[in-house]
């Protein structure tokens, strides 16, 4: 331990042995600070982590340098789904020291993937938009855009707790419970998981609950008795007359006892016992009108459930003619197994986007039955933002990688590039790291690869020409002139190649328009403003600005935002 006024090394004494600065209270401060780091690091590693954030906050009001505490606080934050919390902490800590600071490891891991920034950014926009859907009363909006952002952040608890409510308000009982079980699994001693866990056990037997006054506190001592009805005191004055040993006698006593007996049984029989007859006759006929309500409800319902009932079956024997009709067709297996697994659950649609990416577009040109092409294209409609998250994940995955296996991105980004749409976020990203991974491939390889990769090299001009005139004011756009530059500089003949019929677009889109003359001339097609327009136009996200109502999670901040603050905090 340090001096804190001349920085010379403490020893066991109270006073500095430097320049005789005392030393007593600043040891303590130290110490509670490292009593506390020392008690979170304890309660993290059994998964209390609301109790860990409690006792590392503590730690660091002590000591706002603990860099220990600090580092781990983030990592707790982290573990929780809070980005922008455990962002907030490192910054600070970097901005404390950078000696040997694991904090500063802990930002590069983050900030070198630009993918997992942009994935956090957007996973805090839909949490908040989620959070807008509440307060504006749709719920089933809300309850769609909290599923996305725990696709992206499985973690997020405050995001898992918030699903569990809507759930709950739904009488969703079963859902609610899973979601808070993984809330659990993830901090197990959270205080508004065990809230929202309690509620649920009250709405599923509400006789679980105690309803049972609790017993008046009796405290006997030096002869007085005190009794505690709520907020009174009742005492019983010490040496209170014994009616039997006080005058009146044991005789007058018993005789007392069996007139009051009397005169208590006379009120009972006379003046109670009708009303008490007349009140279980009221009651017995109020409960009987309410089960005869309820019983005519339960038989709407039932009538309502059986049309229900009725109506699918009708949509699965046409689901089922469907795929009959189809079945001579090539893929009408598969087809006919995503239907039944999106019939039976449609929330399995991750288990249909396996199926559908096994089946390649391109087929269906070869169908000729209408009933196979409706099936397969509302069935495409439903799996194709899964596929597109599934394969885009995969291929920045592998361009990200340490050792970069930049075919396997290829590949990967290839098949989400099919399953994109023009509008969508991930399509520059897709273009211009497709374009990467081919021209990477292609320089990496010997001749007689390179000659097979002539064709995918032709492709990544083709898509940083997309790139570079169609979206110049995106951010990849300067990125895919420089990959212009170089594939120029290789000398190659690229418009011998023709890809007209090969460019790997996403399905259901036409060409994009508006390239270099010399790729349209390799390839055969025509350029037009409209289709540059078109191609160029994109949707923006709009961040919602939301604050968390008693019940609800706060809504988050942006990393940029929490980075911003956390540097303002620190200097």
């Amino acid at each position: 331990m340090l001096c804190y006024h001349c920085g010379a090394v403490l020893n066991d004494r109270s006073f500095c042995p430097n320049c005789g600065t005392d030393v007593s209270t600043y040891k303590k401060i130290i110490y509670t600070s490292n009593y506390y780091y020392n008690e979170g690091l304890q309660k993290a590693q059994v998964r209390d982590l609301s109790g860990a954030i409690n006792a590392l906050r503590q730690s660091i009001r002590f000591n706002k340098n603990n860099v220990e505490a600090r580092n781990l606080l983030g990592l707790v934050y982290f573990e929780m789904g809070e980005a922008v919390a455990a962002i907030s902490e490192w910054v600070i800590s970097s901005n404390i020291t950078t000696d040997d600071n694991l904090a500063i490891q802990y930002l590069e891991f983050i900030q070198k993937n630009q993918s997992r920034v942009e994935s956090i950014n957007q996973t805090i926009k839909k949490y908040n938009q989620a959070l807008t859907y509440c307060y504006q009363g749709s719920l089933d909006l809300a309850v769609i855009q909290l599923k996305k952002v725990l696709s992206m952040n499985p973690k997020f608890v405050r995001a898992h707790q918030l699903l569990a409510l809507l759930y709950l308000h739904d009488r969703q009982l079963t859902r609610a419970t899973r979601e808070l079980n993984k809330c659990r699994a993830i901090d197990v001693n959270n205080t508004t998981t065990l809230r929202y866990l309690r509620e649920v056990e009250l709405e599923s037997d509400p006789e679980t609950a105690t309803t049972e006054p609790r017993h008046e506190d009796e405290i006997e001592q030096d002869g007085i008795i005190k009794y505690r009805n709520g907020n009174e005191t009742i005492i019983q004055p010490a040496g209170a007359k014994n009616p039997s040993l006080d005058g009146s006698g044991l005789t007058g006593t018993i005789l007392n006892i069996l007139i009051g007996a009397l005169v208590g049984a006379a009120v009972i029989g006379f003046l109670v016992l009708p009303a008490r007859v007349q009140s279980v006759r009221r009651d017995s006929a109020e409960q009987i009108r309410v089960i005869s309500e309820e019983s005519d409800e339960k038989t709407s319902r039932i009538a309502q459930k059986d049309r229900e009932i009725e109506e699918l079956g009708e949509q699965i024997e046409t689901l089922q003619n469907q795929l009959t009709a189809a079945g001579s067709q090539g893929p009408g297996e598969a087809l006919d197994g995503a239907a039944a697994i999106y019939i039976e659950d449609p929330e399995r649609i991750g288990e249909v986007a396996e199926i559908m990416a096994e089946m390649d577009p391109a087929e269906m040109e070869t169908v000729s039955s209408d009933g196979f092409l409706s099936l397969y294209n509302a069935l495409y409609k439903l799996a194709r933002p899964s596929l597109l998250t599934k394969y885009y994940t995969a291929g920045m995955d592998a361009y990200n990688a340490e050792s970069p296996d930049y075919a396997e991105a290829a590949k990967n980004l290839s098949l989400a590039l099919r399953n994109s749409f023009s509008d969508s976020e991930e399509y520059l990203p897709i273009l211009y790291y497709l374009s990467s991974s081919n021209y990477r491939m292609y320089v990496n390889a010997n001749e007689a690869g390179r000659n097979e990769l002539a064709k995918d090299l032709a492709r990544a001009r083709y898509y940083l020409t997309i790139l570079s005139q169609q979206y110049p004011d995106s951010e990849y756009a300067s990125g895919a002139e420089d990959l212009l530059d170089e594939i120029r500089a290789l000398n190659i003949d690229l418009d011998a190649i023709d890809i007209s019929s090969e460019t790997g677009l996403p399905a259901g889109e036409s060409l994009p328009a508006g390239t270099e003359a010399e790729t349209t001339q390799g390839n055969g097609e025509a350029a037009t403003e409209e289709g540059a327009a078109a191609e160029g136009q994109a949707a923006e996200a709009q961040p919602a600005e939301t604050q968390a109502a008693e019940t609800q999670p706060a809504p988050a901040e942006t990393t940029e935002a929490a980075q911003g603050a956390a540097e303002g905090t620190a200097n």
